[in-house]
């Protein structure tokens, strides 16, 4: 798992979107409406990452389909100390110091610039969608 976890939120062009939602959820299990809107990203770019962290087993859905919270499945709160050391190093490597933004969700940017129309600096989307530049 500790390998899983390095690879989606660290070593993938998606990681830094996915650690924003790692954080959003460690703070309160939200939907992912509440996701997208406390987070500021598109809601289909928030399901997708959820989705990837759902068939990796991080995250879990709980309630019906619609409107479901996600939380964190035992094997990710079983490595939460991989999940803090990786937050930590993501953090370090957009910022240049550790730490994360108000209320544990992010540092207020909007992207990963590897979504749909994304850019290098990471202000436009998923990039894992076609027409992402993505990272260099």
């Amino acid at each position: 798992m500790e390998g899983v976890l390095w690879y989606l939120l660290a070593s993938s062009r998606g990681g830094p979107t996915r650690v924003r939602l790692v954080r959003a959820i460690e703070a309160r299990p939200r939907n992912a409406n509440q996701l997208a809107s406390a987070l500021d990203l598109d809601y289909t770019t928030v399901r997708h990452h959820l989705d990837v962290l759902l068939e990796n087993n991080v995250v879990r859905r709980a309630g019906g389909d619609y409107g479901a919270v996600y939380l964190f499945t035992e094997q990710a709160k079983s490595n939460w100390g991989t999940v803090e050391e990786i937050v930590e190093t993501v953090d370090r490597d957009a910022t240049g110091e550790p730490g994360d933004g108000p209320d544990g969700v992010g540092d207020g940017a909007t992207g990963t610039g590897d979504e749909a129309g994304g850019t290098e600096d990471g202000t436009g989307g998923t990039g894992d969608e076609a027409g992402g530049a993505g990272d260099p």
